[in-house]
């Protein structure tokens, strides 16, 4: 028996870390976050790409960002922004930019634990329609990159 699945895609954030330096690519997903320890700032970074499979000759741009002591990446699928609560309104980007901003200087548990309690305080005990998967890069002192 055959079964039609149609046309197969994927989205997907693509990083490479050298040097000092992330490239970051982008394929329908939502915005990475670069908190930066020294300016005490998140910078949204928004790459449009659409899903991989939807066009053979499809281009993807690609973003170096500098990932210094003390940085955090942050990477979501959009489960979280787009969180409602009891009246339907979604969470949205700004406050997850915020909670990054606030955050950004804890660990990389820390980091996803305070967006994890974020969501859970929004969503006030309802059940999420959609996923929610982070995961977050925080850059040691050390020079070593620690995961969550």
């Amino acid at each position: 028996k055959s079964v039609e699945i149609g046309r197969i895609r994927m989205s997907l954030n693509l990083l490479e870390f050298k040097n000092g330096h992330v490239n970051i690519s982008s394929a329908a997903m939502p915005p990475v976050y670069h908190f930066s320890k020294k300016n005490n700032s998140v910078n949204e970074i928004e790459l449009v790409g659409t899903p991989l499979g939807s066009f053979y000759d499809e281009e993807f741009d690609k973003y170096q960002v500098d990932f210094e002591d003390g940085d955090a990446l942050v990477l979501m699928s959009d489960g979280l922004p787009e969180a409602p609560n009891h009246t339907g309104e979604l969470l949205d980007y700004p406050a997850v930019k915020k909670c990054i901003k606030d955050n950004g200087s804890k660990s990389a548990s820390g980091i996803k634990d305070s967006l994890i309690e974020l969501s859970d305080n929004w969503l006030d005990g309802i059940q999420n329609p959609d996923d929610i998967t982070l995961v977050i890069f925080k850059k040691k002192e050390s020079g070593g990159i620690a995961k969550a």
